[in-house]
This record gives structure tokens, sequence and C-alpha cells, in this order.
């Protein structure tokens, strides 16, 4: 069944066309990977799909409904979480207090509440407080809850946006370069992440340049190239297209 189905989208930015009538299909919990060469095209889709950008053309639908149009903050609220390429992090709050905050979607706390600290307050900041617990531990930095998001060492900051981008209750996650300076023990924790993400339930689409946790993690992928769509299928046929080869692989070895 699909859940995301990108519509012949396109974008013209003046006389430049970054996406020409790109057509993708995601399926209910797949991990689905978006590859390409520095200016292919990837970042612009993945703004569009987030909100953050409107195509030209062409129309993005999640679960039936067109999002084209929905600020970045609607997106998040059809539940939609979102992890950027740069950190979008609290810097100045702990490990915890960061889920926290991303959790205001799901908290329904009144004014009064809030100033006096009422019980039912106090109640519901507490199981809040497990939540975020629940999140660290599932991205394995739950011995790091309390230190501040800016002290943390990058991969640990990594692993804390997937868990602010849990924390909304999505259906779909969107993951923009997770494994993006990270070291190779790190990216492999980041695979065996998405791996439990997806036996979770979720659906996953990763834009990602490292081809390592692309070949190990996704059912299916794309290949971008200067606004358009030169392959799709799965990652070990991809990877033997003799135009991904040529435009973006090279005549390197690809390991699985």
């Amino acid at each position: 069944m699909s859940e995301l189905i990108i519509k012949q989208i396109t974008k013209d930015f003046g006389g430049l066309r970054a996406l020409d009538k790109i057509d993708i299909d995601v399926h209910q919990g797949e991990v689905f990977g978006l590859i390409g060469t520095n200016g292919s095209g990837k970042s612009t889709l993945f703004n569009i799909i987030t909100g953050f950008m409107a195509p030209t053309n062409g129309d993005i639908i999640y679960n039936g409904n067109s999002i084209v149009g929905m600020r970045p903050d609607q997106v998040v609220r059809e539940r939609i979480g979102v992890v950027f390429q740069h950190n979008s992090i609290f810097p100045a709050l702990t490990a915890k207090e960061n889920i926290i905050t991303s959790r205001h979607l799901k908290v329904n706390n009144d004014i009064f509440g809030s100033l006096f600290h009422t019980k039912k307050y106090r109640e519901q900041h507490w199981v809040q407080e497990q939540k975020a617990m629940d999140l660290l531990k599932l991205v394995g930095i739950q011995e790091e809850s309390d230190v501040f998001a800016k002290n943390l060492p990058h991969g640990s900051q990594r692993m804390l946006q997937i868990a602010m981008a849990l924390a909304v209750g999505p259906k779909l996650l969107l993951l923009d370069e997770p494994a993006t300076g990270m070291n190779p023990e790190e990216a492999l924790n980041m695979m065996e992440l998405i791996r439990s993400i997806q036996q979770m339930g979720l659906t996953i689409v990763i834009v990602e340049h490292n081809m390592r946790v692309i070949m190990g993690v996704c059912n299916k992928i794309a290949v971008l190239n200067t606004g358009t769509k030169i392959a799709e299928g799965k990652p070990k046929e991809v990877v033997l297209d003799e135009k991904v080869i040529s435009t973006y692989l090279g005549r390197r070895k690809i390991n699985a």
C-alpha cells in the first residue's frame, strides 16, 4: 500500500529547472533511499515534501491526501517526523528537555496549570519525562539525558534529533543525511537504529551520501541526476544500472 506518492513534481528557479516531473511511490513500512550527486535535486525535493518549499507543478500525496501548500508545522501535525541535515536541537537544553519540548504537539497543558504547577500538570510532566527517557533509550543515549545538547558529541546529537522527530509520534520519518559526519562505528549504530524504527512500523525516507548506509537499510532507492530520476528499484539492482554507474557511482565497487 502506498503511503507517500510524489507525483510529477517539478521545481523551477527562474530559468533553471531543479526538478523535472519526479515520480516516486513509497510503500507503507519500507525504507526508501534517495541518492544523487550534489545539485541533483535531492535537497529541493526534501524541502518540498517537508513544506519549506512549494513545487512549480505536481503533487505530494500522503495517506491519500495532498500536503502541498502546507506549512512545515502542518506537515508535522500530519504525523510526519523530519530530521534535517543540520542540527535543529536546542543547545541550551538537556537531551531530555529537548525531547519534552518536541512533544508539545502531544501535550495539553493550560496556562493555569503551567503557572501554578497543579496536580494535573505535575502528573503530565512526569509522563513526559518517562516518554523522553524511553526515546533516549531507543536511540542509545539515555545515559546522556541530563547533558546539555550543545555538549553532546556529534553522533549523539544526531541520535537526539531522531528522538526529537519520533517524539511527535510520526508514521512517516524523513531523514536528511542522518549519517553525515559520523565515524564508521556511529554509522553502524545509525543503521541499527533505522532498522529498529522500521520494525516499529514506521515508513522511512532517507537522503544519504553514505552508500554503505543506503545499501544496508533501504528496501528500495531512487537516483536523481540534474533534476531527473534516472533509476529506481532494489539497491543491488540500481547500483548495477549503467546510467547510475556512469553518472553517480563511477566505476568504484560498492559493498553491500
